[in-house]
């Protein structure tokens, strides 16, 4: 293997040396992310995963990966990588995507409405995400968009 696929495998490869249980790719088109949800949370089911944890990265597939889909696209088809690391106290989770930069961990909140005349629809995914999730990192490395997300099983 050359340094450089040497080197790329293990940037992918989970940090405390887990395998990961759940990989998928799938294409950016919104018909493939219902059944990316449901290979999701098949596996980690069978694999005992809390319901708390499951329901934390069903909202993750759905919002983050939902988003780079809608708006990382200009048109061009590309494939999205997802990879589920269970650790003792917590899942990995690992998005990779080509689509245009987005650091969602600099996304600002949305702005509370005044009343419920001013609230607007959509908005706040990102917002519900960080509620789940104990961490998540970005890096922009080369042409691909890396999240890490740190979910709790407890």
């Amino acid at each position: 293997m050359s340094r450089e696929r040497q080197l790329r495998a293990e940037e992918r490869a989970p940090r405390d040396g887990a395998r990961a249980l759940v990989r998928l790719e799938l294409p950016n088109d919104l018909r493939a992310l219902e059944d990316a949800r449901a290979r999701a949370r098949a596996a980690l089911s069978a694999a005992n995963v809390e319901v708390r944890a499951l329901d934390a990265v069903e909202l993750i597939l759905e919002e983050l990966v939902g988003n780079a889909i809608r708006y990382g696209f200009d048109g061009e088809t590309s494939v999205l990588r997802v990879a589920i690391t269970p650790r003792a106290s917590d899942l990995l989770v690992e998005l990779v995507d080509a689509g245009r930069p987005f650091d969602p961990t600099g996304y600002p909140p949305p702005a509370k409405p005044k009343s419920i005349a001013d609230a607007t629809v959509g908005g706040r995914g990102i917002q519900m995400v960080r509620a789940v999730v104990s961490a998540m990192r970005y890096r922009r490395r080369g042409d691909e968009n890396h999240l890490e997300l740190v979910v709790p099983r407890r």
